[in-house]
This record gives C-alpha cells, sequence and structure tokens, in this order.
C-alpha cells in the first residue's frame, strides 16, 4: 500500500455522505481505516420509502456496489461539486468504499480529471476486474465483502503521485480546509500557479475548490457529532468572509442551511442509525 501523508492522523477531515446514512431502512454499517487511504467502507439497505437520496462534495472517490441478486451493478463517483441528486434503489443493500480526499485509487484506468463531478460503471473503470465484482455482490456479508475488497485491490489503493501534492493535502486536512493558496505557497515555497497545476492535474480539481469541500465536510462532522450551533463562531474558525458566506456555501454544497440540517438530523437520530464495526 503506498503511504499517503497525513491520511488517518490526528485532526484530518474524514468525508462524510450524510444523505446515505439518512436513507437507510435501518443500521448503517461503517468500517473506518485510520491510516488508510481508504477512509471508510460502509453497506447499508436503502429505505423503501428515502426521503432524499443526494451525493455531497467531499473530495472523494466513492466505489458503491449495488448488491441487487436479480441485477448488481457499480459505479464510481467522483465528487460532486454542489449536492446531486442520486440514485439507490429501494429495498436493495449496497457495500461502499469511501477514499480519503485526494486519494486516486491505482487500480482505476482513468484519470482524477474523467471523475470530478461524474461516475463511470466499475466494470468500465477497473477493466479486467469482472470477477472480483461478482465476488463482492454475491456476499451478503460486510466483513467478507471488504476481504474481498482488500484482497484484490489492497496492494493498490493509492495511485503514485508527487510528494507536493501528498504535501498539499496534508495540509490542507490538518487546517479543516481553512487556508489560502497564497499560504500554501508560503508553506511548501512552491508558486501558485504550479500548485495549481499539480491539484488540476492530480485531483481534476482546483486547491480552492478542494479547500471549499474539505471546511465544509469538517462543518457537517461537527454538526453531525451535536457540536455547538454557533454559526458565527464556525465561520470564523473555518475562514468564511462572514456568517452569511457560511450559510450560502453550506446550503449549496447540502441543499439546506446549517440549522436547518441539525434539526434534521437530531429528528432522525442520525448517529443512532450508524453501527460502527
Amino acid at each position: 500500500m503506498k503511504a499517503t501523508a497525513g491520511v488517518g492522523g490526528v485532526g484530518t477531515v474524514r468525508p462524510l455522505q450524510p444523505y446515505f446514512v439518512i436513507s437507510s431502512a435501518a443500521s448503517y454499517l461503517k468500517k473506518s481505516m485510520p491510516g488508510s487511504p481508504i477512509a471508510h467502507f460502509y453497506s447499508f439497505q436503502v429505505s423503501d420509502s428515502p426521503r432524499f437520496a443526494l451525493a455531497v462534495p467531499d473530495g472523494s472517490v466513492d466505489i458503491l456496489f449495488n448488491c441487487d441478486p436479480a441485477n448488481p451493478t457499480a459505479r464510481v463517483c467522483g465528487s460532486t461539486e454542489m449536492a446531486h441528486q442520486i440514485t439507490l434503489e429501494r429495498g436493495q443493500r449496497y457495500f461502499g468504499v469511501r477514499f480519503m480526499p485526494g486519494v486516486m485509487p491505482d487500480f482505476l484506468d482513468v484519470y482524477a480529471s474523467d471523475l470530478f463531478g461524474h461516475e463511470l460503471g466499475f466494470n468500465d473503470a477497473a477493466p479486467g476486474k469482472h470477477g472480483v465484482f461478482e465476488q463482492i455482490v454475491a456476499s451478503s456479508d460486510f466483513s467478507q465483502q471488504m476481504a474481498l475488497f482488500m484482497q484484490h485491490f489492497g496492494a493498490r489503493l493509492n495511485r503514485a503521485s508527487a510528494s507536493l501534492l501528498l504535501q498539499l493535502i496534508d495540509i490542507i486536512l490538518k487546517h479543516h480546509g481553512a487556508i489560502r493558496v497564497e499560504e500554501l505557497e508560503k508553506k511548501t515555497l512552491y508558486s501558485a500557479r504550479y500548485i495549481q497545476r499539480v491539484f488540476r492535474e492530480n485531483c481534476g480539481m482546483s486547491p480552492k475548490v478542494f479547500c471549499c469541500m474539505v471546511r465544509f465536510q469538517y462543518a457537517l462532522s461537527q454538526l453531525n457529532q451535536g457540536g455547538s450551533c454557533n454559526l458565527a463562531g464556525m465561520a470564523q474558525e473555518l475562514g468564511y468572509a462572514d456568517q452569511s458566506h457560511f450559510l450560502r456555501e453550506f446550503k449549496h454544497f447540502a441543499m439546506m442551511s446549517p440549522r436547518a440540517y441539525l434539526a434534521y438530523i437530531r429528528e432522525i437520530n442520525y448517529q443512532q442509525r450508524i453501527l460502527q464495526c
């Protein structure tokens, strides 16, 4: 497994897709992977009438397997640019792999730019791995699915990247996205133009967009854990120009305001839905 600087470190932002949890019929199984290019594995069965089916920006790659016995499928999903409606089949069980922000799986035969804002069929993005796909979707055991995935892909989880990219991602995650490109210049001694090029070539997006996603994800994690709803303080901590800027960006990314989101996840007992394995 190739190392990724800062992955799983203290204070690192780990990507969340809360509407997957919200769409689950019962427990959302989650297995965190500290120190790995994988943020976590997850599994859930979609409710018969999900109220939401959205993907939110996270700067990460997801691989999502639909384990429908009659018509199994799998897709590789890049980060969205804003809250985006997705298809989750009612009543079906899904198994997923979520990578850390900025990680590009080495076993995928695609460029990062092919995935940003898009999704591809797994068998197209990982040619020659149809047999692995069949084994994973045929299993109904979460632990076995994780073991199968690691058995076949564990040695190629992270595409080799320039040391500068790893350094930049490490800095951004540790600052919870609250850092400007000018500060990245000072910390790395590379020009903004070169930093922009490295990010676009390896992540398919600009460092500014990546930072916005990371700080949004940090705000999500604070709200999901029942953190303080001092929005002015959170906006200041995360480097927003003011509270209004924070509210606009959060609503753009989550399809609702922070207060409405917090009230909703409390109403549905969000944390109780997650079963850490």
